[in-house]
Protein backbone atom coordinates (compact mmCIF):
# COMPACT_ATOMS: atom_id res chain seq x y z
CA UNK A 1 0.00 0.00 0.00
CA UNK A 2 1.53 3.69 -0.83
CA UNK A 3 0.81 5.87 2.05
CA UNK A 4 0.94 9.90 1.36
CA UNK A 5 1.49 12.43 4.19
CA UNK A 6 1.74 16.27 4.63
CA UNK A 7 2.81 18.47 7.34
CA UNK A 8 1.33 21.37 8.33
CA UNK A 9 2.73 24.09 5.59
CA UNK A 10 4.93 22.22 3.99
CA UNK A 11 4.44 22.34 0.64
CA UNK A 12 5.78 19.20 -0.03
CA UNK A 13 3.97 15.60 0.10
CA UNK A 14 5.61 12.45 0.87
CA UNK A 15 5.10 9.04 0.38
CA UNK A 16 6.06 5.37 1.38
CA UNK A 17 5.15 2.17 0.15
CA UNK A 18 4.60 -0.81 2.71
CA UNK A 19 3.78 -4.51 2.26
CA UNK A 20 0.21 -6.01 3.98
CA UNK A 21 0.12 -8.91 6.08
CA UNK A 22 -2.70 -10.56 3.94
CA UNK A 23 -3.50 -10.77 0.32
CA UNK A 24 -6.86 -9.91 -0.76
CA UNK A 25 -9.21 -11.09 -3.51
CA UNK A 26 -9.01 -9.09 -6.37
CA UNK A 27 -12.56 -7.83 -8.28
CA UNK A 28 -12.72 -8.94 -11.77
CA UNK A 29 -12.89 -6.09 -14.26
CA UNK A 30 -16.21 -4.87 -16.42
CA UNK A 31 -17.05 -5.12 -19.90
CA UNK A 32 -15.15 -1.76 -19.96
CA UNK A 33 -12.00 -2.73 -18.52
CA UNK A 34 -12.53 -1.70 -14.93
CA UNK A 35 -12.20 -3.56 -11.54
CA UNK A 36 -15.69 -4.05 -10.16
CA UNK A 37 -17.45 -5.85 -7.21
CA UNK A 38 -20.54 -7.59 -7.46
CA UNK A 39 -23.26 -9.24 -5.45
CA UNK A 40 -26.91 -9.90 -6.39
CA UNK A 41 -29.44 -8.61 -4.43
CA UNK A 42 -33.15 -10.92 -5.17
CA UNK A 43 -34.52 -8.06 -7.58
CA UNK A 44 -30.89 -6.99 -9.48
CA UNK A 45 -27.75 -8.97 -11.12
CA UNK A 46 -25.65 -5.98 -8.77
CA UNK A 47 -26.28 -3.34 -5.82
CA UNK A 48 -22.64 -3.07 -5.03
CA UNK A 49 -20.89 -1.38 -8.57
CA UNK A 50 -17.85 -0.20 -7.11
CA UNK A 51 -14.55 -1.23 -7.17
CA UNK A 52 -11.23 -2.01 -4.55
CA UNK A 53 -10.88 1.59 -3.55
CA UNK A 54 -9.69 2.91 0.28
CA UNK A 55 -12.55 4.96 1.04
CA UNK A 56 -11.97 4.65 4.92
CA UNK A 57 -9.23 6.08 7.07
CA UNK A 58 -8.84 7.11 10.84
CA UNK A 59 -6.11 7.57 13.42
CA UNK A 60 -5.92 5.50 16.44
CA UNK A 61 -3.32 7.05 18.94
CA UNK A 62 -0.36 5.85 17.04
CA UNK A 63 -2.02 3.93 13.77
CA UNK A 64 -3.54 4.69 10.90
CA UNK A 65 -6.46 2.45 9.96
CA UNK A 66 -7.52 2.56 6.25
CA UNK A 67 -10.68 0.53 4.78
CA UNK A 68 -11.96 -0.78 1.43
CA UNK A 69 -14.48 -2.98 -0.48
CA UNK A 70 -13.16 -6.20 -1.48
CA UNK A 71 -14.06 -9.16 -4.04
CA UNK A 72 -15.62 -12.52 -2.87
CA UNK A 73 -13.21 -15.39 -3.30
CA UNK A 74 -9.52 -16.36 -2.91
CA UNK A 75 -6.31 -14.04 -3.52
CA UNK A 76 -3.90 -14.77 -6.21
CA UNK A 77 -2.24 -16.51 -3.21
CA UNK A 78 -4.70 -18.58 -2.42
CA UNK A 79 -5.74 -18.46 1.62
CA UNK A 80 -9.03 -18.13 2.68
CA UNK A 81 -11.90 -18.17 0.23
CA UNK A 82 -14.55 -15.77 1.03
CA UNK A 83 -17.96 -16.28 -0.02
CA UNK A 84 -19.06 -12.87 -0.20
CA UNK A 85 -17.89 -9.33 -1.09
CA UNK A 86 -16.37 -7.93 2.18
CA UNK A 87 -14.69 -5.01 4.05
CA UNK A 88 -10.58 -5.18 4.15
CA UNK A 89 -9.10 -2.99 7.21
CA UNK A 90 -4.89 -2.75 7.37
CA UNK A 91 -3.76 -0.83 10.70
CA UNK A 92 -0.13 0.84 10.11
CA UNK A 93 1.97 2.00 13.52
CA UNK A 94 3.51 5.09 13.07
CA UNK A 95 6.03 4.64 15.70
CA UNK A 96 7.35 1.46 13.93
CA UNK A 97 8.09 3.34 10.61
CA UNK A 98 4.23 2.78 9.30
CA UNK A 99 4.91 -0.99 9.58
CA UNK A 100 1.38 -2.69 9.01
CA UNK A 101 0.69 -4.26 12.07
CA UNK A 102 -2.48 -5.87 11.68
CA UNK A 103 -5.11 -6.48 9.21
CA UNK A 104 -9.04 -7.87 9.45
CA UNK A 105 -11.99 -8.18 7.55
CA UNK A 106 -15.62 -8.15 8.17
CA UNK A 107 -17.41 -10.57 6.25
CA UNK A 108 -20.24 -12.71 6.59
CA UNK A 109 -21.00 -15.95 4.39
CA UNK A 110 -24.45 -15.11 3.77
CA UNK A 111 -24.65 -11.49 3.12
CA UNK A 112 -22.20 -8.99 1.70
CA UNK A 113 -20.46 -6.31 3.10
CA UNK A 114 -19.00 -2.37 1.29
CA UNK A 115 -18.81 1.05 1.70
CA UNK A 116 -17.04 1.41 5.01
CA UNK A 117 -16.37 4.57 6.53
CA UNK A 118 -14.40 4.69 10.11
CA UNK A 119 -13.74 7.14 12.72
CA UNK A 120 -12.55 7.25 16.16
CA UNK A 121 -14.08 8.80 19.48
CA UNK A 122 -12.42 10.15 22.64
CA UNK A 123 -11.96 6.63 24.34
CA UNK A 124 -9.94 5.20 20.81
CA UNK A 125 -12.49 2.93 19.99
CA UNK A 126 -13.31 3.19 15.89
CA UNK A 127 -17.07 3.28 14.73
CA UNK A 128 -18.18 2.15 11.37
CA UNK A 129 -20.93 2.76 9.01
CA UNK A 130 -21.00 0.23 5.73
CA UNK A 131 -23.55 -1.29 3.69
CA UNK A 132 -24.53 -4.66 3.90
CA UNK A 133 -27.18 -7.09 1.37
CA UNK A 134 -27.09 -10.21 -1.16
CA UNK A 135 -28.43 -13.34 -1.39
CA UNK A 136 -31.78 -14.81 -1.82
CA UNK A 137 -33.39 -12.49 0.76
CA UNK A 138 -31.65 -8.88 1.55
CA UNK A 139 -30.87 -5.99 -0.96
CA UNK A 140 -28.55 -3.50 -0.28
CA UNK A 141 -29.12 -1.45 3.59
CA UNK A 142 -27.01 0.49 5.88
CA UNK A 143 -25.36 -0.51 9.08
CA UNK A 144 -22.97 0.66 11.69
CA UNK A 145 -21.16 -1.13 14.65
CA UNK A 146 -17.86 -0.77 16.76
CA UNK A 147 -14.86 -2.49 15.34
CA UNK A 148 -13.93 -5.03 18.08
CA UNK A 149 -17.42 -6.27 18.49
CA UNK A 150 -17.71 -8.21 16.17
CA UNK A 151 -21.39 -7.34 14.98
CA UNK A 152 -23.10 -5.07 13.25
CA UNK A 153 -26.30 -3.15 13.81
CA UNK A 154 -29.19 -2.05 11.78
CA UNK A 155 -32.79 -0.01 11.64
CA UNK A 156 -34.39 0.11 8.53
CA UNK A 157 -33.16 -2.31 6.18
CA UNK A 158 -34.12 -1.71 1.97
CA UNK A 159 -37.15 -3.76 0.06
CA UNK A 160 -35.88 -3.04 -3.41
CA UNK A 161 -32.45 -1.96 -5.15
CA UNK A 162 -32.71 1.48 -6.48
CA UNK A 163 -33.01 2.16 -10.00
CA UNK A 164 -32.34 5.64 -9.97
CA UNK A 165 -28.70 5.06 -11.15
CA UNK A 166 -27.31 2.84 -14.02
CA UNK A 167 -25.29 0.50 -13.21
CA UNK A 168 -28.02 -0.29 -9.99
CA UNK A 169 -26.13 0.26 -6.79
CA UNK A 170 -26.73 1.31 -3.21
CA UNK A 171 -24.15 2.77 -1.06
CA UNK A 172 -23.25 6.43 -1.95
CA UNK A 173 -22.64 9.22 0.91
CA UNK A 174 -22.68 6.30 4.23
CA UNK A 175 -20.29 8.27 6.45
CA UNK A 176 -19.61 7.80 10.46
CA UNK A 177 -18.68 11.13 12.41
CA UNK A 178 -18.42 11.65 15.47
CA UNK A 179 -21.69 12.91 17.81
CA UNK A 180 -21.24 15.71 19.73
CA UNK A 181 -21.09 16.98 22.26
CA UNK A 182 -20.04 14.16 23.72
CA UNK A 183 -17.95 12.22 21.86
CA UNK A 184 -17.92 8.73 22.76
CA UNK A 185 -20.57 8.49 20.39
CA UNK A 186 -20.84 8.57 16.48
CA UNK A 187 -23.40 9.52 14.24
CA UNK A 188 -23.81 8.02 11.39
CA UNK A 189 -25.95 8.71 8.01
CA UNK A 190 -27.46 6.26 6.12
CA UNK A 191 -30.49 5.06 3.84
CA UNK A 192 -33.29 2.96 2.72
CA UNK A 193 -34.61 2.46 -0.33
CA UNK A 194 -38.19 1.03 0.08
CA UNK A 195 -41.34 0.36 -2.23
CA UNK A 196 -44.38 2.42 -2.02
CA UNK A 197 -47.83 0.81 -1.60
CA UNK A 198 -48.34 2.89 -5.02
CA UNK A 199 -49.75 0.95 -8.14
CA UNK A 200 -47.33 0.33 -9.35
CA UNK A 201 -44.54 0.98 -6.56
CA UNK A 202 -42.33 3.34 -6.76
CA UNK A 203 -39.26 4.33 -4.91
CA UNK A 204 -39.02 5.81 -1.69
CA UNK A 205 -35.55 6.43 -0.17
CA UNK A 206 -35.75 7.40 3.14
CA UNK A 207 -32.57 9.38 4.95
CA UNK A 208 -31.40 6.96 8.16
CA UNK A 209 -29.20 9.08 10.89
CA UNK A 210 -28.48 7.06 13.79
CA UNK A 211 -26.26 8.01 17.19
CA UNK A 212 -24.52 4.65 18.67
CA UNK A 213 -21.80 4.04 20.92
CA UNK A 214 -21.21 2.33 23.86
CA UNK A 215 -23.25 2.33 27.01
CA UNK A 216 -22.38 5.59 29.87
CA UNK A 217 -20.18 4.46 32.57
CA UNK A 218 -21.40 5.31 35.80
CA UNK A 219 -19.79 7.95 38.18
CA UNK A 220 -18.06 6.57 41.20
CA UNK A 221 -20.11 6.58 44.19
CA UNK A 222 -20.32 9.11 46.92
CA UNK A 223 -18.28 8.40 49.83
Amino acid sequence: MRIYSSKGNDPNYYWRERKLKANWPMPANDANGVPDIVSSAPDSGDWISTEHRIIGATKVVNQLWFAWTAANGKSDAGGFEFPKPQVQIAKFDLTQDYACVDQMQVWNPDVAYAYPSLTTNSNNEVGISLAWGGGSTAFGSHSVGILGDFVVWFGDASDMTSTRTSPTRFGDYLHVRLAHPDTRFFSAFGYAVNKTSATPPAEDDRSIYVEFGREAIAPPPLR
